[in-house]
């Protein structure tokens, strides 16, 4: 697992606000009239640039964290556009295409650094991980171009977007009572990829309780917080010079797209236990995931708990 400033990583990935513009700002890499636009400051395939020469050059382990902490940050922030039915079809097409450009460089330039000694711990992690993602994006991608807005889930080949499993009990969900239309907000989660090492792990809090006298209860916590893959419907709100100096979309105007985005979620159980009296212990288990979508705004600001 990587230590120190590369943790930052892991907050890193839910940053949606501040990156999401970003991450669709990829769709413009080869213009020039875009770089001139931006009055002197790099474009994003400049920043990828920097961050795959940094990790072909740099033998300083804090350059290298940095770098991959930018690295993934210029790929997703949090999210990952995809081929999206509607109004912006052509648009995001190019944005999926340019996403997997940049994927494709940063996993091999990843795949390089792993092979030098001063390579960090779990820098193969991160390139296979970049790989699964762009898989997962482009199978997706072979139905949300076919799927948009108003569409109906229950036909083919939008059934696909189903939800596949009860996301508090894992049990298999009856397609019969899905939402019948895609409409702003629908999301399904997504088994996988897993993510690896560098994301800092399970972060976990088990409470244990003292001996129960009868007639007492009480509730034994295990909570364990990480990152959920959701595929969503949503209307972002253009702001950013690709869209409106590259694609000719007005300032302002909400321009429905799928994503990819990682939701900071988190698993609760409880186990209730209770001394009955007469040596009889009963005891009952709950369990609960609870999703916290605000908190891609900023969860890249605040430090984990201490």
């Amino acid at each position: 697992m990587f230590t120190g400033r590369l943790t930052r990583a892991s907050v890193a990935l839910p940053a949606i606000g501040a990156v999401l513009v970003a991450v669709l700002a990829i769709a413009r890499l080869a213009d020039t009239a875009d770089a001139q636009q931006t009055g002197g400051f790099s474009d994003m395939q400049q920043r990828l640039n920097q961050v795959i020469d940094t990790l072909k050059k740099s033998p300083s382990p804090h350059s290298l964290e940095d770098a991959i902490d930018d690295g993934m940050e210029i790929l997703y922030g949090g999210l990952r556009p995809l081929p999206s039915k509607g109004p912006a079809q052509q648009q995001t097409e190019d944005a999926n295409r340019a996403a997997s450009a940049a994927e494709e460089q940063l996993a091999k330039a990843l795949e390089e650094l792993s092979k030098k000694n001063h390579a960090p711990p779990g820098t193969l992690d991160l390139k296979l991980f970049i790989e699964q993602m762009n898989e997962v994006a482009q199978a997706v991608g072979q139905v949300t171009r076919q799927c948009g807005q108003g569409d109906q889930v229950n036909t083919p080949p939008c059934d696909e977007l189903h939800t596949r499993l009860n996301e508090n009990n894992a049990q298999e969900v009856d397609p019969g009572t899905q939402p019948g239309v895609i409409g702003p907000g629908y999301t399904v989660k997504l088994r996988g990829p897993a993510i690896p090492r560098w994301s800092a792990g399970w972060a976990e809090d088990v409470r244990v309780t003292p001996a129960l006298a009868p007639g007492e209860c009480s509730v034994v916590v295990k909570e364990t917080q990480g990152l959920m893959l959701r595929l969503r419907f949503q209307r972002i709100t253009v702001v950013s010079d690709p869209w409106v100096s590259t694609f000719g979309v007005p300032r302002g105007t909400a321009v429905p797209i799928w994503t990819l985005e990682w939701i900071p979620s988190e698993y609760l159980k409880e186990i209730n236990i209770c001394n009955s009296g007469g040596g009889s212990i009963t005891r009952s288990v709950t369990q609960h995931v609870v999703q916290d979508p605000a908190l891609n705004y900023f969860w890249r600001l605040y430090p984990k708990d201490p």
